[in-house]
């Protein structure tokens, strides 16, 4: 993910974003390469307000395409976990387990992914009967959601944690899980303002499984 962006008003329309996205290709290619990848699946992925032409029309003309609308959430109100689910925080016991079902949704390995949420505020398994069944890397802009079924979506939702002190904040992917977008606005989380979804390279969308709920990090 890249991000933020911005450029003083005053120093703007002289190129320097067009500098600025062209170094942060730079550096991602070579993060990447030195992870063993090739230049040529590197894939650049940001979100953009929609209210912002200038900045939309800067990354068309850089070669980002829109890919998905995204709504912006907030919840600030009293949590009530659905009864029968647990949401606890993600210490290294879970790690095997909520790798399983992140795995199993991404269709890769997703142990790396789950072992550096570790390390996030926020990051919290939703298990039910002992059995974890989805995890989050915390209820932020940059955090992730991977359940195996809706009702443990609102689980993580209801009862997982974002950066001590804010709201939990969440990049809600309506299109994709309109019965999602739709609970959450049910039980206190408000829309903050929607973006647009936009990538550079060979992105591919979210596997989109029947019953299953994946989320993925989308800013920074």
């Amino acid at each position: 993910g890249l991000g933020p962006l911005a450029i003083l008003p005053a120093r703007q329309g002289a190129g320097l974003g067009k500098l600025l996205m062209a170094d942060a290709r730079r550096h991602a290619e070579e993060v990447c390469v030195n992870r063993g990848m090739r230049r040529e699946d590197v894939v650049m992925v940001l979100t953009v307000d929609t209210y912002n032409s200038v900045g939309t029309a800067l990354y068309a003309r850089l070669g980002y395409e829109v890919k998905e609308p995204l709504i912006a959430m907030s919840h600030e109100g009293q949590r009530v976990v659905p009864q029968g689910w647990v949401v606890s925080k993600l210490v290294a016991d879970h790690i095997e387990a909520a790798a399983a079902v992140l795995s199993e949704i991404l269709g890769r390995d997703a142990q790396a992914l789950v072992q550096n949420a570790l390390t996030q505020t926020g990051a919290a398994v939703v298990s039910r009967d002992g059995v974890i069944c989805g995890v989050t890397s915390g209820l932020r802009m940059d955090g992730f959601v991977a359940a195996n079924c809706m009702e443990a979506a609102q689980a993580l939702l209801a009862g997982a944690d974002g950066d001590e002190g804010q709201p939990r904040r969440l990049m809600m992917p309506a299109q994709t899980h309109p019965d999602l977008f739709k609970w959450s606005l049910e039980h206190g989380w408000r829309t903050v303002k929607q973006l647009l979804l936009m990538a550079e390279g060979a992105y591919a969308h979210p596997k989109r499984i029947d019953g299953v709920v994946y989320i993925p990090t989308y800013d920074g």
